[in-house]
Parts: structure tokens; C-alpha cells; sequence
């Protein structure tokens, strides 16, 4: 049986085009999907376009609040308002804690956190300007702190 809760929604997903994004991606494509991402997404793109779905791609970098605003006005101009926004962009740094440098940790914290919450502040501004019920979705991929010492590697548990 088809979920159709998002059927005629319009859902942004940052970092969709690999990996967990992609996944994030194709678990909204129950409504109308726009991809915002580095990379080329048109093999996700492709798949939700198969099951009937209205879907774009834009090659946006999170970090930049211009080009990101644009490319939310394109996508709402393309889908229609925007419903909802899964914030799945981000890195991680594959290098041993004791190797990585403070310019890696800023550049993972720009992309992680000020990806995150620039994309959240651009789409909430549009979210805002409509009535319906919306949802805004932050997730962090620097919720979880991986630590490489040698040949060990551990994930931290959250507290």
C-alpha cells in the first residue's frame, strides 16, 4: 500500500543526492522532492521521477545563503510552497582524531552546523509565509563525534 500523507507536498532534502540524503530522499518521495546538493543527484532524481512524482535537482552548496536562496525560490517557483525540509547534508572527517587538523573540524563544523542552520533559516522564512501545517526537520550529522586513535576507531555515545 502507498503512503500518500505527503502526496501534493513539496519537500526539500540538502545532501540528497548519496548516501543517507539519498535515502532521506526516497523516503519523501510520497510528495514532490527537490534535491539541493554538491553533487549531481540525476540518478535519485530519475528513480522518484519513475513513481510519479514531481522532482528537481539543484547542485547548491548549503553554506551559501545566496545561491541556497535562489535555488529555494527556483524549486518553489518549479513544486510549489515548500511543506518541509530534511536537512541531510554533511561531512565527515575520515582521518585519525589525533591527524585531523583545526582547519578540518572548522570545515566539517561549517558544512555540519552552518549548513544546517542556514538551509533551516532560508526555508523557514518561506515556511512562515503559509498557513498549512509545515514541518521543519533539523538533523545534524555532527550529532555524533567519531574518533579515530590509531587503528581503533569509536563512535561516542550520546548523551
Amino acid at each position: 500500500m502507498e503512503d500518500d500523507r505527503l502526496a501534493g507536498k513539496h519537500i526539500i532534502v540538502t545532501g540528497g543526492a548519496t548516501g543517507i540524503g539519498r535515502g532521506d530522499t526516497h523516503r519523501n518521495c510520497g510528495g514532490n522532492v527537490s534535491v539541493f546538493d554538491l553533487k549531481s543527484a540525476v540518478e535519485t532524481t530519475e528513480a522518484i521521477a519513475d513513481v510519479g512524482r514531481e522532482v528537481g535537482s539543484y547542485e547548491v552548496d548549503v553554506t551559501d545563503r545566496a545561491a541556497l536562496t535562489e535555488a529555494v525560490e527556483d524549486a518553489i517557483q518549479a513544486r510549489g510552497p515548500i511543506s518541509g525540509l530534511v536537512n541531510s547534508a554533511g561531512i565527515q572527517t575520515k582521518r585519525p582524531f589525533l591527524e585531523t587538523s583545526p582547519d578540518e573540524l572548522l570545515h566539517q563544523l561549517r558544512i555540519n552546523v552552518g549548513g544546517t542552520f542556514i538551509a533551516s533559516q532560508v526555508v523557514a522564512s518561506h515556511l512562515a509565509d503559509h498557513d498549512e501545517g509545515v514541518q521543519l526537520l533539523i538533523l545534524a550529522r555532527s550529532s555524533e563525534l567519531g574518533v579515530r586513535i590509531g587503528d581503533r576507531h569509536r563512535t561516542l555515545p550520546r548523551r
